[in-house]
């Protein structure tokens, strides 16, 4: 008769092995475990990091994940949507994992140190930085740093250099746009920019919208190419002022890719002393890049001042789907995953908008 043999187990690696090979306590390692205590963020991490490899599902810990914007720009009426939308992209995925996720508007005309020393205060688990805060980006991800807390930069472009990203994929919106046109039948095809030298991702949406010009075998001729002036004036609409030359151009465009929705409203709707808007800029085809979100100038324009309702060719954002995403990196950080900086690209997609309705273009 054969002896059987008896199969060996393998033993998990206890809590107090894992405070030995850290050369912390063992109440360090179930602090870590559950989520509780008062740990340092780097020792924290480095703690899940063993236990994760050891087989355990560290509880994350109940502190607060932080979303800084900035004030200046959240009260533009006009411009809260895309914030919010981001925001509850983030609250849907972090909502129960962490004690809460908090929107703190930065007030870039105060000093900035209290403001920055009360968020460290509330001991973040994570936090995450909007694109509007432009320059201080930099300054306030630097900051949170110094306290080994995970940072996320989110929006239109990333300004910190070395930070986690999550951003608008900017060459891949002026490539879908003059595709879109292109692809129409469209051979004269403008473009008006718009902050060209302030705005990092100018030049990517140029740099798109040319390469997808030279796919079609269009030639983008010198005098489409319009520079917009930077702000409204009483005399002067940024985007009429801009429309005006190219309608001078000879020849002239048959479509127009706007890079800037700032720029937009006055080739929309008809200005001034207008009873409706010219028919040589109604004519034209354009596709605008969403820089903040058109529907509220249509909800406007349309339903309260009763002008007719455009059939408006948007290059959307998925808002939403970015708080997602970058809720899912918070995620990942707070895990210990990613040791080098990660940066997510969202794609902008072609809409049409007419009213309240929307339909997504093919390409």
């Amino acid at each position: 008769m054969t002896g059987r043999v008896p199969e060996r187990r393998t033993q998990r690696v206890t809590v107090g092995q894992i405070a030995a090979q850290a050369g912390v306590s063992t109440a360090a390692v179930s602090y870590a475990l559950n989520g509780t205590g008062r740990l340092s963020s780097p020792l924290r991490l480095r703690l899940i990091r063993l236990l994760r490899e050891a087989g355990y599902e560290p509880k994350r810990p109940r502190q607060p994940v932080l979303y800084i914007s900035s004030r200046r720009e959240f009260v533009r009426s006009h411009n809260a949507f895309p914030y919010m939308a981001k925001f509850n992209g983030l609250y849907e995925i972090l909502g129960d994992l962490f004690a809460s996720t908090q929107m703190e508007l930065f007030d870039q005309d105060s000093p900035m140190p209290p403001q920055v020393a009360l968020m460290r205060s509330r001991k973040p688990a994570a936090v995450v930085i909007d694109s509007n805060l432009t320059r201080l980006v930099q300054a306030l991800a630097e900051a949170f740093q110094e306290d080994h807390v995970p940072v996320v930069q989110m929006g239109h472009v990333a300004w910190a250099r070395d930070v986690h990203a999550v951003v608008i994929d900017s060459f891949a919106g002026g490539l879908l746009a003059a595709r879109h046109l292109a692809a129409r039948g469209h051979r004269a095809i403008a473009t008006i920019r718009w902050l060209v030298d302030r705005e990092p991702v100018s030049p990517e949406k140029h740099a798109g919208f040319r390469q997808g010009l030279t796919e079609a075998g269009v030639e983008l001729q010198p005098q489409w190419v319009i520079d917009s002036p930077a702000q409204n004036t009483p005399d002067q609409r940024t985007g009429r002022a801009a429309i005006e030359q190219l309608l001078r151009a000879n020849p002239r465009p048959t479509a127009v890719f706007v890079e800037n929705s700032f720029v937009s409203q006055s080739l929309l709707y008809a200005i001034g002393g207008e009873t409706a808007m010219p028919a040589a800029i109604r004519d034209l085809d354009f596709v605008h890049f969403e820089a903040w979100h058109l529907d509220t100038l249509e909800h406007t324009m349309v339903h309260l001042l009763g002008h007719p309702a455009r059939r408006t060719k948007l290059l959307r954002v998925p808002w939403h789907e970015m708080g997602c995403r970058c809720a899912n990196l918070i995620v990942e950080l707070t895990e210990g995953r990613h040791d080098t900086p990660q940066r997510i690209e969202l794609a902008p997609y072609l809409v049409q908008v007419h009213g309240m309705d929307e339909e997504l273009l093919p390409v």
